[in-house]
């Protein structure tokens, strides 16, 4: 019986000693990036690497516009809105494209066939957000 007393004795005061563990907070302060990088430039602050370019871009903002961009040298740029970057027949030049229209680009990262076997392209935040509560990417691509 002694013992059985010192037991829950101990036990109490165990708990007593336990620091105190607040709830989980509920509210969130979660940021939103949303672009679709259909247009001329992006709001966001991105670092771009290799042949990562916006197709209906107008050379401002952080991502660059395709048309010209080094990366991709005297390459003609397939795909795009009409097929080639800006028309709807192969230019006789990349110094001939034009952008897409603005609201009908695209995020590009590679050329495509016949030259892209060998290209690469990405871009990075160069703005923090809270990872405490996960991250979710959803995007579209085509190939």
């Amino acid at each position: 019986m002694n013992a059985k007393f010192l037991v829950t004795a101990a036990a109490i005061a165990l708990c007593g000693l336990m620091p105190h563990v607040a709830p989980a907070a509920t509210a969130t302060t979660a940021l939103t990036v949303a672009d679709n990088f259909t247009g001329a430039n992006s709001q966001y602050d991105w670092q771009t690497f290799n042949g990562a370019c916006l197709t209906a871009g107008d050379g401002t903002g952080t991502i660059p516009t395709c048309v010209s961009l080094p990366y991709y040298g005297s390459e003609i740029l397939v795909g795009g809105y009409n097929g080639y970057l800006g028309t709807t027949s192969s230019p006789t030049s990349a110094a001939t494209a034009t952008p897409d229209p603005v609201g009908n680009g695209a995020l590009r990262f590679t050329n495509g066939y016949p030259h892209g076997y060998s290209q690469n392209g990405a871009i990075v935040s160069n703005f923090t957000y809270p990872s405490s509560e996960g991250l979710q990417v959803t995007f579209t691509t085509v190939t």
